[in-house]
């Protein structure tokens, strides 16, 4: 877990540097329902 935490927090610091904010963020299933909850908040 604390590797997916590490993984969102760089996706979210590029994310912030390009000044852009998704309207929708999508996440797969198999997997991704977890790290697509967390962005979206």
């Amino acid at each position: 877990m604390m590797q997916v935490r590490h993984s969102l927090n760089m996706i979210l610091s590029e994310m912030s540097g390009l000044d852009w904010k998704p309207h929708i963020v999508l996440g797969i299933n198999r997997g991704g329902c977890v790290p697509g909850i967390y962005l979206s908040h």
